[in-house]
């Protein structure tokens, strides 16, 4: 499947424009917000772009469940608030632009869980439409990126300035089929992620339990990274799931599904764990 989709290469546009007469306070608010989580979306797309690029550079579709290691998770406060962009004009163009994007993720979501499951190897998609259509999704996600950061208000954006720039460096860098976040040898390195820790992922047998509401599930921790899980065992949740992982007594880590084959899934934290988190030592 292809998009047809129009993209124009201005330069990097600066969340600070001296002509930019901010929003309103409250729609301020919630444009930071979307911003914050647009931000983080993007960084794992051009992750997965790279990992796309970088298998269809050395032909290697053996690593292909490497692609579901860093999927971003489905929008959360976009879906909550898409009435009230719709209904405000001052938005349409962040709202059109954050819906091109996101519905162009969850296409990819789909066909990139379905490409990396198992005995899926001898498939007629091939690592070139998978990885095409991540390009065709860092485009997306630039365009949204530049236009959300244009109608944020100045002071709002000045500590995402720094991330906000280096993501849209990376965003181009894909569509040009260059793969940022992976080296040459093939080592995943995420900005922001690894300046703190290296993101290759620890291998363990570790076990835990997770809690879904009322329900409480024996599991075993296979990787662990700074935002994320990877499990065995999980068989009553679902996609999107919030998620309590108990690690021990008094330890617990809030995060949410965010893709499942069979029995592993990946879980996403809600937050980066700090550098001198006991996970690591958990987990190492």
């Amino acid at each position: 499947m292809s998009f047809a989709y129009a993209h124009s290469p201005e330069s990097e546009v600066s969340l600070s424009s001296a002509n930019h007469t901010g929003p309103s306070e409250g729609l301020s608010h919630l444009l930071t917000g979307l911003f914050e989580e647009l931000v983080n979306s993007a960084l794992l797309v051009a992750t997965t772009a790279s990992i796309a690029n970088w298998m269809m550079k050395h032909k290697d579709q053996a690593t292909r469940r490497n692609l579901i290691c860093y999927l971003p998770p489905a929008p959360a406060l976009f879906r909550q608030s898409l009435l009230k962009l719709c209904v405000c004009p001052a938005t349409h163009d962040v709202t059109s632009a954050l819906r091109e994007y996101y519905d162009r993720l969850e296409f990819l979501l789909s066909l990139t869980t379905h490409f990396t499951g198992p005995g899926k190897e001898d498939d007629n998609i091939l690592i070139e439409v998978v990885a095409g259509s991540w390009q065709e999704l860092a485009l997306a996600g630039r365009d949204a990126l530049t236009t959300l950061g244009n109608n944020l208000a100045a002071e709002s954006a000045k500590t995402s300035h720094t991330r906000y720039q280096k993501v849209l460096s990376l965003l181009s860098d894909i569509t040009l089929g260059h793969h940022p976040c992976v080296t040459s040898d093939g080592v995943v390195n995420v900005p922001f992620w690894a300046d703190r820790r290296a993101l290759r992922r620890q291998q363990t047998s570790l076990e835990a339990y997770i809690v879904v509401g009322n329900m409480i599930e024996k599991v075993t921790v296979l990787n662990a990274s700074e935002h994320g899980i990877g499990v065995l065992g999980l068989k009553r949740v679902a996609v999107g799931d919030a998620i309590d992982l108990l690690m021990r007594p008094g330890f617990s880590i809030k995060g949410r599904v965010t893709w499942i084959n069979e029995e592993r899934a990946g879980i996403m934290l809600e937050s980066a764990l700090p550098t001198e988190s006991s996970l690591y030592t958990l987990v190492h």
